[in-house]
């Protein structure tokens, strides 16, 4: 009995081979997760405010419509035509022209909105990809931690049920079944604890790619891929990133507008030409003969001028407005290049950290945890270690794996989060 107890008791060490519960095979990988963000409303919503941006550039960029003029002028009571020489029909046209280059300003002003609303969708793009990539590591993390939970509650179950045989022949204690039914008690906890986790961070897959989301495929191993970069370098990429972007649009913007607001001191003005058809005066009109006499047709043409006259100094106070809105974006774009750069350097001493742990963790704890786990399991046969501390020193083992397992997904998390403050992907993974 001693003997089978012994043989469990090593596969639970580790120090036999032994398959873990091994996920079912999965469709979904974090690729093509990415690829269904695209379907967000999210960025549904800025696309047709792309749209409606780009509409609105020939509204503003335009000549107003022109005034068509139609009527008759000093027409008698009796709505005769051919009793006063000064009746006519009047046919005209009046067009508005705003000074030269302020239709170009607008055009200018409505593109840079186009850009600004496009760096929003970037930004929104590069978000939903973060968020997926957090989500995508976390489960994977957890489903390890499922798949370690669940074999070494197996394998305690196979001692237990020794014991238990133990027991009935007086060559155990009742005492050692209990412990091991609590200890994976315990472990059934950690893995209902997971699983919920695991549902939790579904849910939010299911948010970010429109779809319903219940697998993902798994990975045997996760090891630390080389991140070489620098805090310099990687502000040298956040130069790309949308957020950027869009301030930059917005700071070029303000400018322009300064320049659009400058020209309101100059005058708009329309042209107007009209033709006024007379009929031929009846005869004994005005003193006139015996038969109807002719009149000349006329053309009339004007133009009108605005006079730029700055009332309460209302031109000066939208270059003023102007001015302090590119003064307002410089100041938001030196903050979030400051937050961005504090951030990066977080995240890549955040990155040092997880690294030097997992270090420690596979090529010291876990090796010694292993040595001592074998030095227990030997002694167990020859009465010389107790089942309680050779269970007590398994439980920590495991709980050593979920360490590495969390360090491996808290370091791509960590890279997840360097790449949504740059806006760039970084490793080979997501390809």
């Amino acid at each position: 009995m001693r003997l089978r107890i012994l043989f469990v008791l090593l596969a639970v060490a580790g120090l036999f081979p032994a398959h873990m519960s091994a996920q079912p095979a999965a469709k979904l990988t974090l690729s093509k997760l990415l690829l269904r963000i695209e379907t967000h409303p999210a960025l549904e919503m800025k696309r047709a405010e792309i749209e409606a941006a780009r509409s609105r550039i020939p509204m503003r960029s335009s000549l107003m419509d022109p005034t068509l003029i139609l009527g008759v002028q000093n027409v008698p009571t009796n709505f005769s035509f051919n009793q006063d020489a000064m009746t006519a029909k009047v046919a005209g046209i009046e067009q508005e022209f705003p000074f030269p280059g302020k239709l170009g300003k607008e055009r200018t002003l409505g593109e840079l909105s186009v850009r600004q609303v496009e760096a929003t969708l970037a930004e929104e793009q590069n978000r939903l990809r973060r968020d997926v990539k957090l989500s995508w590591f976390e489960i994977l993390h957890r489903q390890r931690s499922v798949s370690a939970y669940r074999y070494h509650q197996d394998a305690l179950e196979s001692v237990e049920k020794e014991i238990t045989t133990g027991v009935a022949y007086g060559k155990n204690s009742a005492l050692e079944s209990e412990q091991i039914q609590l200890e994976r008690t315990e472990i059934r906890q950690m893995i209902i604890e997971e699983q919920a986790m695991i549902l939790m961070e579904y849910a939010k897959l299911t948010y970010a790619t429109g779809t319903e989301i219940t697998t993902i495929s798994s990975l045997d191993s996760l090891p630390l891929v080389t991140f070489p970069y620098t805090a310099d370098s990687l502000m040298l990429m956040a130069t790309n990133r949308p957020l950027l972007s869009g301030i930059e649009a917005s700071i070029e913007q303000a400018g322009i507008s300064i320049e659009r607001s400058k020209l309101n001191r100059y005058p708009d003005f329309s042209a107007m030409l009209m033709y006024m058809q007379r009929d031929a005066l009846a005869p004994g009109t005005m003193g006139t003969g015996t038969s109807f006499t002719p009149q000349m047709n006329m053309l009339t043409a004007q133009i009108s001028i605005k006079l730029p006259l700055n009332y309460s100094g209302k031109n000066d106070a939208g270059i003023s407005e102007a001015e302090a809105m590119r003064g307002m974006k410089r100041a938001e774009e030196d903050m979030v290049r400051r937050e961005i750069k504090m951030m990066l350097s977080e995240q890549l001493a955040r990155l040092q950290e997880l690294r030097a742990k997992h270090e420690l963790l596979v090529h010291q704890s876990l090796p010694t945890l292993r040595t001592i786990n074998q030095f227990l399991v030997s002694g167990y046969g020859f009465d010389k270690s107790s089942l309680s501390s050779i269970v007590l020193q398994e439980l920590s083992l495991l709980h050593k794996q979920h360490d590495q397992f969390e360090i491996e997904s808290e370091y791509y998390k960590t890279i997840a989060q360097i790449e949504f403050l740059i806006g760039t992907d970084l490793i080979s993974m997501y390809h």
